[in-house]
């Protein structure tokens, strides 16, 4: 899936997966976000689903790194705000942005999985 829909009418929820997981767990959230008016950035991160491993390892996997792929993303699509949705590494991840970018304008971390099993 590695979904970017931007069309929404209020803040994009940026939506981001746990370890060993990709942005696919997310398509009934995306659908429900998008429904409501809201633009769904839900990506796989380096490593994981359909994205290339990192080119820098030591420097992409971990929280900061990427945190900082996803800036890079956020800025290449021209986000001026947006919430962030994480699930287990997906919330540490989140954290991270949190902290770190203002632009992140809420967020919700979940331990649990997204979907039932």
């Amino acid at each position: 899936m590695s979904a970017i829909i931007l069309d929404g009418r209020k803040t994009p929820v940026l939506l981001l997966h746990a370890n060993s997981s990709h942005a696919d767990i997310f398509w009934h959230q995306v659908a429900a976000l998008r429904a409501a008016g809201h633009g769904c950035i839900a990506p796989d991160l380096p490593g994981h689903g359909r994205s290339e491993d990192a080119a820098n390892p030591q420097a992409t996997y971990s929280f900061p790194g990427y945190a900082n792929t996803l800036r890079k993303l956020l800025n290449t699509l021209g986000v001026s705000t947006y919430h962030v949705v994480g699930w287990s590494l997906g919330g540490h991840v989140g954290i991270e942005l949190w902290y770190s970018d203002a632009r992140a304008r809420s967020l919700r971390v979940t331990p649990i999985m997204p979907i039932e099993p």
